[in-house]
């Protein structure tokens, strides 16, 4: 399983990374809904591909012409990663029905992107309102609530898909089980 979990993910994310027009993109689109989201509470709002001015830096920027920008999406801002996380951890898993795979699928993925749209837009909110310095933000309290969303996701799965429990509960007897070089080694000890 967790080689299948790994296959799937690794695969579709090297691809997405090594081809720039999907992985630009991918950017491209994060950062536009990225900004959208803070038109919601704001007009003080510029973007430039994947460069955000909010608040002070666009005030700023509309002042002298030209500013750093609040924030820049890169390709870990589209959170990527934590979906293709669940897509290798549900896809790779053979004991479950297709339907309730799919059903978990619809339960995390979405759910993680515009979740990550929110700590996007909350993350370039906090540092262009001068509330807190982007490090913080972004370290801390943008990781902070992914932890706590994904955990949240995870246990979710769980109860649609109770057969992931136990293969993400095995990996912890993983090195306490001999692997094929240790059975080898073993059988070739044994002879002597």
């Amino acid at each position: 399983w967790v080689a299948g979990a790994t296959a799937i993910a690794g695969l579709i994310y090297f691809t997405l990374d090594k081809i720039s027009f999907l992985r630009e993109g991918l950017i491209h689109v994060v950062a536009q809904q990225s900004a959208w989201l803070l038109t919601l509470f704001s007009d003080k709002v510029m973007i430039k591909g994947d460069l955000i001015w909010f608040g002070y830096h666009y005030d700023m920027l509309q002042q002298y012409g030209s500013y750093g920008a609040t924030a820049q999406i890169i390709f870990a801002c589209t959170a990527i990663q934590s979906m293709l996380l669940f897509i290798g951890m549900i896809g790779a898993l053979r004991t479950s029905q297709l339907r309730l795979r799919a059903y978990a699928l619809l339960a995390t993925v979405p759910v993680i992107y515009v979740l990550n749209l929110i700590r996007n837009a909350g993350v370039i909110f906090l540092s262009g309102s001068q509330i807190t310095s982007i490090y913080i933000a972004h370290n801390y309290i943008g990781k902070f609530g992914s932890l706590i969303a994904l955990i949240a996701l995870v246990f979710i799965v769980f109860k649609i898909l109770p057969d992931l429990y136990n293969y993400i509960v095995c990996l912890f007897d993983l090195p306490r089980q001999d692997g094929p070089v240790e059975r080898q080694l073993k059988r070739y000890l044994m002879r002597r």
